[in-house]
């Protein structure tokens, strides 16, 4: 499902809130100064591509860009730093960030005031194709109310490269799709599944200045 004008603001917003750190001994102190607002990729010790990746994520995600335009951008530094292409992983960063900010997008906007009880069910959604997973195939088209403990464990994105979404519904169109008596009992990746949280202000005052300067361009966007 093609995200909403909409779901690129609060998803900009979300992503916006991650902080760039690197891999490794050195990026461990900035990982604790930003807590979870850390993003990193793994195996990336340079502070400055893993700035370059989140800046391409950014565009992405706030300008709707293509994972090609992705990999345009930032493919050969990654190849560089990997010694080596790796387009898998190249598209699972891309997948991941991306699907977790447009979730965030969405969960924010199902939970409005203004939305929630009027649309109070929510269905999952999986792009079904040859490269879908089994994961996402057994739990397609589960419908159950928002307040429903099973969303707790099972909002998009569900493992690496999850393809999937969740999509509010009114009680009619509930009806409608049949709200599911038994949920799927399938089981998400480790660290997958969780609905996402917007997190608070992080203290920046011992972040390099010069990412400092990326962070606040990109939020006055």
């Amino acid at each position: 499902m093609p995200p909403s004008p909409e779901d690129f603001d609060k998803a900009a917003a979300w992503f916006r809130a991650r902080i760039p750190v690197p891999d490794g001994d050195f990026g461990g102190a900035l990982e604790e100064l930003v807590g979870e607002r850390a993003f990193k990729i793994a195996g990336i010790t340079q502070l400055s591509l893993v700035a370059d990746v989140w800046e391409a994520l950014d565009d992405a995600i706030a300008k709707g860009e293509t994972l090609d335009d992705f990999k345009r951008k930032i493919g050969d530094k990654l190849a560089s730093a990997w010694g080596g292409e790796k387009p898998y992983r190249v598209e699972i960063i891309f997948r991941n960030w991306v699907q977790s900010a447009y979730s965030a997008g969405r969960e924010d906007m199902m939970n409005h005031p203004a939305v929630r009880p009027y649309r109070p069910y929510g269905r999952y959604v999986a792009t079904l194709d040859s490269s879908t997973s089994s994961l996402c195939r057994s739990i397609h088209g589960t419908v159950l109310p928002l307040d429903d403990l099973w969303w707790h464990t099972h909002t998009p994105p569900c493992h690496h490269g999850c393809r999937g979404c969740k999509v509010s519904l009114t009680e009619e169109q509930a009806r409608e799709y049949g709200v599911t008596p038994f949920p799927p009992p399938a089981t998400p990746a480790p660290g997958f599944g969780l609905p996402p949280q917007f997190p608070g202000e992080p203290d920046l005052s011992q972040y390099p200045p010069e990412l400092l300067n990326v962070l606040a361009r990109k939020r006055a966007a």
